[in-house]
């Protein structure tokens, strides 16, 4: 299997004035050398959208714990029409890291969850080599104005203030390497989208007031308004940076199913049987609500698959495949996702949804396999944690609040689950 990659390096015109590039080398160096420390909080001014981000030096250190490693995948991505995906070309690096967290909203009655995420926050800052960090969804509360998109509602306090634009501020307002469209990655929870009567949010925002759907939704939408009349059935897409292909599905409710519609046509025994075996044709789009994802992602996993350009393959979405915990069930569209995954050697599935840690063994067709699918929730962002009961495909687990460093090389995926307090929960190599 080839695997190369390359790192993302500094672009200048000649052209330009002497002076505007001397500004531009005092910026880089900004940049590149940040003041941290708490993240500023208080009234909502400084709050908005984000498009970019980049990050710091430093890094946090612990002992490991537990270890598991799975065989090499043949992955592949990039893919016709991927706006977002690199071709090997622009400098970018072959070593590179990225951080994964999610559920980081308030509870309904308290602010405790924005402390939280503003500590974490704060130790994330301090990571090192970070291209991006993803959150996995229930970024806000949704059913309460504890945690609103760009106001801070009935959280105020200087130490959990429930503005959660200018939260992940010191993370997103950061320039990304070519190859990344955004330095902060938004997944969209079942807290965030609306589901069933939440948005927009009780403070009156929305997605777009935080985030720039617009710079990383990379696929045509039927009306051509990510932010309004698209959002969230099109909140998908995907990038490829550094040898690794990634995707950020809307996936993010127990009941989602890619093959649902009202009645499917004559000929056909269940809208399932006409949604994923009929013609690929508009009357089929219209028929079935969320085909269309799954079409794009059966695509871009096909493309990234046979992509000799590509190490690894990693996706994101919010609602769980494999769980033992009991607050929310797999999502129904589980099957056909694990299916996919095992098609087209996915080797790193992370989500959100359950409020714990669980990281699986690797897995393929339903059972413990040296080269499948790893499987890892993180919800440790700020909402109440618990442990989950354990399964047959459970490596390691924590009920602590929490996030994910995963460092990329060319041949493997080496993980550490860093606490709130910045001892190691857990550690794992995907090969």
């Amino acid at each position: 299997m080839k695997k190369s990659t390359d790192f993302c390096a500094w672009k200048s015109n000649i052209s330009v004035a002497l002076a505007v590039r001397l500004v531009s080398v005092l910026s880089a160096l900004v940049v590149l050398f940040p003041v941290t420390g708490m993240v500023g909080c208080g009234d909502d001014s400084g709050s908005g959208k984000h498009d970019a981000a980049g990050f710091g030096d430093g890094g946090s250190d612990g002992q490991g714990a537990r270890d598991a490693s799975i065989g090499d995948g043949t992955v592949r991505d990039g893919g016709a029409g991927d706006a977002a995906s690199s071709d090997g070309g622009g400098g970018q690096t072959d070593t590179f890291a990225f951080l994964a967290y999610g559920d980081s909203r308030a509870g309904g009655s308290d602010c405790e969850g924005n402390r939280v995420h503003i500590a974490l926050v704060n130790r994330m800052l301090n990571e090192a080599d970070v291209v991006f960090v993803s959150n996995m969804g229930d970024m806000i509360t949704g059913y309460a104005d504890t945690t609103c998109f760009a106001a801070n509602g009935s959280c105020t306090d200087s130490d959990a203030y429930g503005n959660l634009s200018q939260i992940v501020a010191p993370l997103a307002n950061r320039q990304p390497p070519a190859g990344v469209p955004a330095s902060f990655i938004p997944v969209i929870g079942n807290h965030d989208d609306g589901v069933p009567d939440w948005y927009p949010d009780p403070c009156g925002g929305r997605i777009c007031d935080a985030f720039d759907l617009t710079v990383l939704i990379n696929h045509s939408t039927p009306n051509n308004d990510v932010c309004g009349d698209d959002y969230p059935g099109y909140a998908y897409y995907s990038f490829t940076y550094g040898g690794v292909a990634f995707f950020v599905l809307h996936v993010n409710n127990d009941y989602f199913d890619f093959f649902e519609c009202n009645y499917p046509p004559d000929g056909y025994s269940s809208c399932r049987d006409y949604c994923k075996n009929g013609p690929h044709d508009q009357t089929r789009s219209d028929t079935c609500w969320n085909v269309h994802q799954y079409d794009w992602l059966a695509q871009r996993l096909a493309a990234a698959s046979s992509d000799p350009t590509v190490n690894h393959i990693v996706v994101f979405q919010h609602a769980p495949v494999y769980t033992s915990f009991d607050d929310h069930p797999a999502v129904q569209a589980g099957p056909d996702l694990a299916e996919l995954y095992d098609q087209y050697h996915v080797q790193l599935v992370m989500n959100g949804h359950n409020h714990t840690y669980e990281r699986t063994v690797p897995i393929q067709a339903g059972q413990q396999a040296a080269d499948g699918t790893v499987y890892i929730t993180t919800s440790g962002g700020g909402v109440e944690m618990y442990e989950p009961a354990g399964d047959w495909f459970t490596a390691a687990s924590s009920d602590q609040h929490h996030y994910v460093r995963v460092d990329v090389t060319k041949s493997a995926l080496t993980g550490k689950v860093v606490a709130e307090d910045g001892s190691v929960l857990d550690q794992f190599t995907i090969q």
